[in-house]
């Protein structure tokens, strides 16, 4: 049915067009055949009565805008060089294939054009939702949604499938169900929800909403708890006994050590050891490290990444974190290094698809092992990470050789002990050869800190990420420095600018399993930030974008992801920031040369993509301006807080900084957060651009 008639519509107008259709019913066409009305089937403009056109193979009347047709009905692109009037049996649909071609089935279950901008529809008509709309459609900006497969934005324009909302994915750049019945799935998956997934056997809820649920992994940390990496896809670990190893037993759904079971044994608040069966692996756990008593086992993991030295192991039950560091032993006698050290062994822990090194490593070279400590139970293994550890077991072992001082990191790949071990082939210009193996110099990181594995070069582009103007790119998983109790010591650049972080008084924490089981950094007090003294090269007056992926751990904390400014001014700053000066209260928002916006979002404890776009930076322009707040690919509204609402000089900023807490909120709370990834770019970036970075980040940790 055809939407009711536009206000804007007169009967005058109603009247001529009736008089127009008569007259176009006794004409003729000019291939001399009968004349064809309107809606008649037809294959060119002649077959049609004049004025009336062909397009869909139907005859329409032609349009420029949508009040150039009866009746309330909508002007739309063709698949012809022209518009026309659409249809009343052309407007009806449930799914993109009910649509002529080129249209799509819209949240209100009426066949539109698909567009990015407004500029891609018709003459008049705005793109809502990725679909064109007229003005007189829409109630509060947004077209109401008719409930069915529509109701999920069916149609939507797409590049990932991340950028479509749950049970669409990304199908030929348009968002559309992957399946509607389980014979359109793959053998061994079902259709749920418009997508093929795993057949999930577990309790209900078992893994909540979560979107990983049954989808396609490498490792369990990819998946949520309680489901594991069974097969490919995030399932549950166990249905029963028979499908745990021996000592485990299935309880809801994950294999869990049983009191008295192989390999396994129940520590409680004194303490006590876990040792693995063929005894290579054991873990101390210190007195007051737990509460109260845990059956604790250990078992060969099944799945971990490239680059493990003999077995791995995983330590139930993952995820138990300690008050006081564990030790944890692994041994390497018998194995086969090839050409390289044990005194380059560490013990790592997986993350993801890489390792992490636990830091500081004792390697004792006549008990043939390499001992850390861990705040964590997780999946654990020796590696070969970029530097050599002590080999004294008796001084309690040394953090990786400073490049600085040369120790180890001879160009000739002499060690301490004066034994040569060449690097084949050789080394670059600026790495040095230590034990055989190129390494990179490594940053000044502080006493008693060590650096993670080394790793290939991030390319932006192959992220979706513009390199242009890209002056700080700081992951989590990389770079980062920290001590054997996981505190942050540096966090090392990887734009390949060289900036290296540091923090205040305090060291953030590493933590391995945060957002999306992601490595996360959290900052919980007002000395932790990670900073460094400069801008990054960035003009007093420029545009700048700031990109950050996070999580607030108190929504009612004043928390800035990334900062900019001028130290011990009044407000000569610029950030994302939750809970700004002067806030209404729990509210996202933003802080722009001492002026403090709030937003209408609410704050909340799940992760969230933000990005923040500055105008550029002229004294006296008149805010916001062009800035642009963006919260998980959302635009947001800017509300004055506090501020003149123009723009103040900006010339003295003298620092950057990533994880601001701060107590200054109306509330006096003091903030806390955890952060995953943060990106700086010294101007604006294009919307292409930001849809690029959105959709990568969106994807990679699952922000909704």
């Amino acid at each position: 049915m055809l939407g009711a008639i536009s206000s804007g519509r007169t009967a005058a107008k109603l009247i001529l067009a009736t008089a127009l259709v008569l007259l176009w019913i006794g004409g003729c066409s000019d291939s001399g055949g009968p004349a064809r009305r309107l809606a008649d089937s037809c294959t060119l403009n002649s077959d049609c009565v004049t004025p009336l056109v062909c397009a869909f193979q139907r005859c329409h009347v032609a349009c420029e805008t949508s009040r150039d047709c009866d009746n309330g009905a909508r002007c739309v692109a063709s698949d012809r060089p022209f518009h026309v009037c659409q249809l009343g049996i052309e407007s009806q649909c449930k799914v993109n294939v009910d649509c002529p071609s080129g249209q799509v089935c819209a949240v209100d279950q009426q066949c539109r054009d698909a567009c990015t901008t407004s500029r891609d529809c018709v003459k008049g008509q705005e793109c809502v939702t990725g679909t064109c709309a007229d003005p007189d459609e829409l109630t509060g900006g947004v077209l109401v949604s008719e409930g069915g497969d529509a109701s999920v934005a069916t149609g939507r324009p797409c590049s990932f499938n991340s950028d479509c909302p749950s049970g669409l994915m990304c199908r030929s750049r348009i968002c559309a169900p992957e399946c509607h019945s389980t014979s359109d799935c793959a053998p061994g998956l079902s259709c749920d929800n418009s997508r093929c997934v795993v057949p999930l056997e577990c309790a209900a809820g078992d893994a909540g909403s979560d979107p990983r649920a049954g989808g396609p992994c490498l490792y369990s940390s990819q998946c949520p708890v309680p489901l594991a990496c069974v097969n490919g896809y995030c399932s549950c670990e166990c249905l029963g006994a028979q499908d745990c190893a021996p000592g485990f037993a299935c309880v809801a759904s994950r294999c869990q050590a049983v009191v008295g079971g192989a390999n396994s044994v129940e520590i409680g608040p004194n303490g006590g050891t876990v040792t693995s069966s063929d005894g290579k692996l054991s873990m101390n756990i210190p007195p007051g490290a737990i509460d109260d008593s845990i059956v604790f086992a250990v078992k060969a993991a099944t799945a971990w990444p490239a680059g493990a030295v003999g077995t791995v192991y995983e330590v139930e039950p993952s995820g138990t974190r300690f008050a006081k560091p564990a030790t944890i032993k692994l041994s390497y006698a018998g194995l086969d290094l090839g050409a390289r050290s044990a005194t380059g062994l560490f013990v790592g822990t997986a993350t993801g698809a890489s390792w992490q090194s636990l830091g500081t490593a004792v390697n004792d070279a006549h008990a043939q092992t390499v001992a850390s400590t861990t705040s964590h139970l997780s999946v654990f293994g020796l590696v070969f990470f970029g530097s050599a550890a002590s080999a004294d077991a008796g001084t309690g072992g040394s953090s990786v050789p400073d490049a600085s001082s040369g120790g180890g990191n001879e160009r000739d790949g002499a060690s301490e002990s004066g034994t040569a071990t060449a690097c084949r082939p050789a080394c670059s210009a600026t790495a040095a050869c230590v034990q055989g193996v190129c390494v990179e110099p490594d940053v000044d990181a502080q006493t008693g800190c060590v650096g993670s594995i080394v790793q290939p070069p991030l390319s932006p582009a192959a992220l979706g990420f513009p390199a242009n103007g890209l002056v700080l790119w700081v992951r989590a998983d990389r770079g980062v420095y920290k001590d054997d109790k996981d505190g942050v010591c540096a966090w090392k650049d990887q734009s390949g600018n060289a900036v290296v972080l540091r923090p205040g008084a305090v060291r953030p924490t590493w933590e391995g399993d945060g957002i999306a089981s992601k490595p996360v950094i959290h900052f919980r007090d007002l000395s932790d930030l990670l900073s460094t003294g400069s801008v990054l090269g960035i003009g007093a007056t420029s545009a700048r974008t700031f990109i950050a992926v996070d999580a607030l751990v108190k929504p009612d904390g004043r928390f800035h992801p990334i900062l900019q400014g001028q130290g011990n001014s009044a407000g000569a700053y610029i950030g994302i920031d939750a809970n700004t000066w002067q806030t209404a209260g729990n509210l996202e928002g933003a802080f722009i040369t001492d002026n403090s916006y709030d937003t209408a979002l609410a704050t909340t404890t799940s992760p969230r993509l933000h990005l923040l776009v500055t105008p550029p930076l002229v004294p006296g322009t008149a805010l916001p301006g062009t800035t642009q707040y963006r919260v998980n690919g959302a635009a947001q509204s800017l509300t004055l807080r506090s501020g003149s609402n123009q723009v103040e000089d900006f010339s003295g900023a003298n620092f950057t900084a990533i994880g601001d807490v701060s107590s200054t909120s109306s509330t006096g709370v003091t903030g806390e957060a955890v952060i995953a990834e943060a990106l700086i770019y010294d101007h604006a970036l294009t919307a292409q651009e930001i849809f690029s970075v959105e959709a990568s980040l969106k994807a990679s940790y699952a922000v909704k």
